[in-house]
């Protein structure tokens, strides 16, 4: 079982003394080896970030000597359940807590076993295959995902999507902001039907972000999205009730923050959109055809005389009698 930790890390201070009381239990077993990994120390720093460690204290589990895979423990950090877990871990393995005396003899033990590994001895990370935890080949980084609704006051404000959890702390340079929006609206949500509603100059803008990815550049970057928000009220024909919706638009920028978080800031405009979608008379339709019907009649008229006095301007010239 492998400690990573930092020193600055409060949660990872209150486990030290716990560690080192489950770690005493364990000094003359064979089986068991429990050490830290100081994450802030320099010779450490790549291997917990080739490891993803993001947050402290993390600890790990490897089950017969195996470097290239692990299980991580999130049951309480108690000497007593580290005893209880431990105890189970090794009875499925076949395997005892403490070895049984028999005979003068202690029982499972001969000179191949591996030697009995205390908290405080140096190099205890070394024990485990620190060499050889370069050719894990884990190369992606955790992430999860997020669905819901926020409720908020009909006035700027913003929220942030930030990494928290209880009983640990996160170390930022290891955090990585990029995220990827599937969906983001403002208001109730709407049917097929009703976005089928709006005209390609309007549905755009209803979820603006959607499908967009952002990449965060550096580690330890705040991802901000600055949305400008526009109440919309559309009123289709033949429909009793409108439907009423929120436009936005969006831009962002990144800058160095502890701890990052991809933050959304919006303010509403004062300002409201109202579409109404009517069907004309048939007077506006008749005066409209009368309209074209006379501008056809007078476009050929035009023609017809610039047409006429030029046929008789050339006749004249034919005969001499142009003057």
């Amino acid at each position: 079982m492998i400690n990573f930790y930092a020193p600055w890390c409060h949660w990872s201070v209150r486990l030290k003394p716990v560690w080192e009381h489950t770690a005493s239990f364990f000094r003359d077993n064979r089986r068991v080896l429990i050490g830290r990994c100081d994450c802030t120390k320099e010779e450490n720093r790549d291997l917990c970030r080739s490891n993803h460690i993001m947050a402290f204290p993390t600890i790990r589990i490897y089950k017969l000597g195996a470097t290239h895979s692990h299980e991580y423990y999130d049951k309480e950090r108690e000497t007593s359940a580290f005893l209880e877990f431990i105890n189970h871990e090794l009875s499925e393995l076949r395997g005892t807590v403490v070895p049984k005396q028999i005979d003068g003899e202690e029982e499972g033990e001969d000179e191949d076993d591996l030697r009995p590994v205390h908290l405080s001895e140096p190099g205890l990370w070394k024990n485990v295959g620190k060499e050889n935890y370069e050719d894990t080949s884990a190369t992606t980084s955790e992430g999860c995902m997020i669905t819901g609704f926020v409720l908020v006051n009909r006035a700027p404000g913003n929220f942030h999507i930030q990494a928290r959890a209880a009983g640990h702390s996160f170390n930022a340079d290891t955090l990585n902001t990029t995220h990827y929006i599937n969906s983001l609206t403002f208001g109730l949500p709407l049917t097929r039907k009703e976005l089928k509603l709006f005209n390609k100059d309007v549905s755009p803008f209803i979820d603006t972000l959607q499908e967009d990815y952002f990449k965060a550049h550096h580690y330890g970057v705040t991802r901000e999205h600055y949305i400008k928000i526009v109440h919309t009220t559309f009123y289709p024909l033949h429909a009793s009730e409108p439907v009423s919706t929120y436009q936005y638009t969006s831009t962002d920028t990144e800058y160095p923050e502890h701890p990052p978080s991809a933050k959304f800031s919006f303010d509403l405009s004062p300002t409201q959109i109202v579409i109404r979608q009517s069907r004309q008379p048939l007077s506006t339709f008749i005066t409209s055809v009368c309209a074209i019907i006379g501008g056809v009649f007078t476009v050929i008229g035009l023609i017809d005389s610039v047409l006429y006095h030029s046929i008789n301007i050339f006749k004249k010239q034919q005969i001499g009698k142009l003057s």
